[in-house]
């Protein structure tokens, strides 16, 4: 067990405290947010303390970090702070749920996985995921770090997802395909080509939109 510290005060940070608090093995002493962000001392009765001061309140030596649990900027919002933390001397723990079948062959660090997921043998999970309830992943596919994985996802076997892709619910990814990084997968779509990095893809009505995912960065 190891006492943590999440980075996030908002929504996604309380769904991940229920559970954590109801099914991990680690102890969440604290939260912390961009000083700009922080308007309480305090996030579901446990301190919440500026970023940029961290150091002060949670020393490297004591607390592993989880998050930022969110996938602002196209994930790109927890690939920094990610980074930013591991320069600072902070180690990263995962959470996975105990409902969830995690098979893979590898994954990496700063993940959390909620309930009901499935990931196949073989498969292979970079650091930074983040995945929502009732997803699949199938055998032989690799998800690049600093993914968001949202609910009903099915990625097929033998796919791979680059780096801080965006999938929206009930996206599914046909057998084989590679998405290029940093690409928002759209609800309810069916993605049967390779796509490449920084693509949009839309209901199935427009599979492929014009226009960069580097648009939507401020957006999501």
């Amino acid at each position: 067990m190891a006492d943590i510290v999440i980075f996030g005060a908002g929504e996604m940070a309380e769904l991940a405290t229920f559970h954590i608090d109801n099914y991990g093995p680690d102890r969440i002493v604290g939260f912390t947010v961009d000083a700009n962000y922080r308007t309480s001392d305090t996030f579901l009765g446990r301190p919440l303390v500026d970023w940029e001061e961290l150091e002060s309140a949670f020393s490297p030596a004591e607390v592993a970090l989880l998050g930022p649990l969110s996938f602002r900027q196209m994930n790109m919002l927890r690939r920094d702070r990610t980074a930013d933390a591991l320069k600072r001397g902070y180690r990263f723990t995962n959470f996975f749920h105990p409902s969830s079948q995690v098979y893979a062959r590898s994954v990496g660090t700063n993940c959390v996985i909620l309930e009901n997921n499935l990931i196949q043998p073989c498969a292979m999970i970079g650091d930074g995921l983040l995945m929502g309830s009732g997803n699949h992943v199938g055998h032989h596919s690799r998800v690049g770090d600093f993914c968001f994985i949202s609910n009903g996802v099915t990625i097929s076997g033998g796919c791979t997802i680059g780096q801080e892709c965006y999938l929206a619910p009930s996206a599914t990814i046909d057998m084989g395909v590679q998405v290029g990084a940093g690409s928002y997968i759209g609800s309810a779509t069916l993605t049967r080509r390779n796509i490449p990095e920084s693509s949009v893809v839309r209901p199935r009505e427009s599979p492929l939109a014009k226009f960069s995912a580097k648009r939507l960065r401020n957006l999501v």
